[in-house]
């Protein structure tokens, strides 16, 4: 073949590579969009979890206002009108129904809410910033020191944490602050050795190298430039730890070792109605069970969108 018939064929336009970067030549640029608007774009594409984060939104903003959107008093006084509507079922006043006193269930929920969602939160908060702190020493010092850190975490790990809660709980858990420092106690071991793994990687980066070459002090390059890198792990390990702590306070609630009336929380509310199952007061059971099942469904829903939104490497 000629020159002049390679000549006239004509050039495949699937074939050639772009004429230049993205948007060149077509009176368009290039969006460059940083990490967390990559990561809201991610997470919103996580539908359950968006419902999942509205609905514990809508929770926590209902347990905060309780007295103000309950549609009756917490502890209204004993009357003959009170003692009347009691053991009544759901309805167009009482939505939940009314327990053994009179008291409308719908109010005792949310109630109960504040207390357990306070719990689960200051237990999250408390057991991951001691764990992450144990974790990182360990992970970015190694050695004897690690060895240490390692051996109490899996020493702890080994106790049988509900009966030692049951135990420290009856002494200490009547309260919300006891029950949320015995709860963090026996709940940091999870995180810490996350953490440990992931400064572990962390540590033999490029990065971090040169942030000790250039003699950063071993505080910085913790605080820095290695704690950053490891949000993803703590974000969900701190979002998974409010379902765990929400389910063991409601655990010992249940069993008459938390936090004890007349403070309400969903497990003693369980508590107290647990002889009605089979019985015409079986609604006394079914609705802060029913809370406490979305709730920590909720809580894992959106921990899972948080794990996929912060992994780089997740397609969807």
């Amino acid at each position: 073949m000629s020159l002049e018939s390679f000549a006239e064929i004509e050039p495949r336009e699937d074939v050639l590579p772009p004429p230049g970067p993205p948007g060149a030549g077509d009176g368009t640029e290039a969006v460059v969009r940083s990490q967390w608007s990559l990561f809201a774009r991610r997470f919103l594409r996580h539908r359950v979890a968006c419902a999942s984060l509205v609905f514990l939104l809508l929770l926590g903003a209902l347990a905060v206002f309780a007295e103000q959107v309950a549609p009756h008093p917490l502890n209204p006084p004993l009357t003959s009108e009170t003692l009347a509507a009691a053991r009544k079922g759901p309805s167009a006043d009482h939505w939940f129904g009314t327990d053994e006193l009179g008291r409308d269930q719908v109010t005792r929920v949310l109630f109960a809410a504040r207390i357990s969602l306070s719990i689960g939160l200051g237990v999250a908060l408390l057991a991951t910033v001691v764990g992450s702190t144990i974790g990182a020493v360990a992970g970015y010092f190694g050695g004897w020191v690690d060895n240490i850190l390692m051996r109490i975490t899996d020493l702890w790990l080994v106790i049988p944490s509900l009966a030692a809660l049951a135990i420290v709980a009856k002494q200490f858990g009547a309260t919300v602050p006891a029950m949320i420092v015995v709860l963090s106690v026996f709940a940091w071991m999870p995180i810490a050795r996350i953490l440990r793994g992931e400064f572990l990687s962390l540590r033999e980066k490029e990065f971090v190298e040169a942030a000790q070459a250039s003699g950063a002090s071993s505080r910085r390059v913790i605080v820095r430039h290695m704690l950053p890198n490891a949000m993803s792990s703590i974000l969900v390990s701190l979002t998974l730890s409010v379902g765990i702590a929400i389910l063991a306070e409601s655990t010992l609630s249940f069993l008459g070792l938390g936090i004890q009336p007349p403070t309400v929380s969903w497990g003693n509310m369980l508590n107290q109605s647990r002889g009605t199952v089979g019985t015409p007061l079986a609604y006394l059971i079914y609705f802060p069970g029913l809370a406490l099942f979305l709730t920590v469904l909720a809580v894992n829903f959106l921990g899972d969108g948080l794990r996929d939104a912060l992994d780089p490497k997740a397609l969807r």
